[in-house]
């Protein structure tokens, strides 16, 4: 790697497939469908309400993800990323459902920077609950770390300004710790320097 030495020269990657906001089950279904024809073994799928629509639709969301999870069996990893779109009480109450179905992790259930809501939620839940996209910085990831205490790390390497950040990010999630897995913007040249990040530390999962 860039980096030096790898940790490990194979590395998991999931499809996210957003937008879902507007979607039936049926049409998300679909789009997972071109995903594993297209070799992905991992899947996230996000609805895109965002916190400007909190608590839109719960049941859709679990609808959506029922649908899903029936069509790839119980052997492909499946996320949801709520995109910051429920309340306290309801992110509880979704990841309850999801849980039930063997859910991989549960990515930003509630606004993005209120701490005191993910840590809420995170402890309330087995399932992992990830947050981190929205931090730029090592400090800014410490912060979370300490104040919502989130099961994963999910720092952006386009957002955080590139890879050695990141890899700075990383070692936080070494020390403290927590399952590292990257967010994505920028396809291509991010998931590059993405890959040379995870391939070089121990707890990317």
């Amino acid at each position: 790697t860039l980096l030096g030495g790898s940790y490990r020269d194979r590395i998991k990657m999931y499809c996210s497939i957003g937008g879902g906001a507007p979607m039936t089950p049926d049409e998300m279904v679909s789009k997972v469908d071109d995903a594993l024809n297209a070799g992905f073994r991992a899947i996230k799928i996000r609805m895109d309400w965002g916190p400007h629509r909190r608590d839109s639709d719960p049941a859709k969301d679990v609808a959506m993800f029922t649908a899903v999870r029936k069509f790839v069996g119980d052997d492909i990893p499946l996320s949801f990323d709520a995109n910051n779109g429920y309340s306290v009480s309801t992110a509880i109450r979704q990841g309850c459902q999801f849980e039930a179905m063997n859910i991989y992790h549960f990515e930003e259930p509630v606004a993005q920077y209120d701490y005191t809501g993910v840590k809420q939620v995170a402890d309330a839940l087995d399932v992992p609950v990830s947050a981190g996209e929205h931090e730029y910085t090592r400090w800014q990831s410490r912060d979370l770390i300490a104040q919502a205490n989130p099961d994963i790390l999910q720092p952006d390497v386009v957002k955080c300004g590139g890879i050695t950040e990141m890899r700075k990010i990383a070692v936080l999630s070494d020390t403290f710790p927590k399952d590292f897995v990257p967010h994505q913007t920028l396809p291509t040249i991010g998931t590059a320097a993405s890959l040379h990040v995870v391939a070089s530390i121990q707890t990317a999962n």
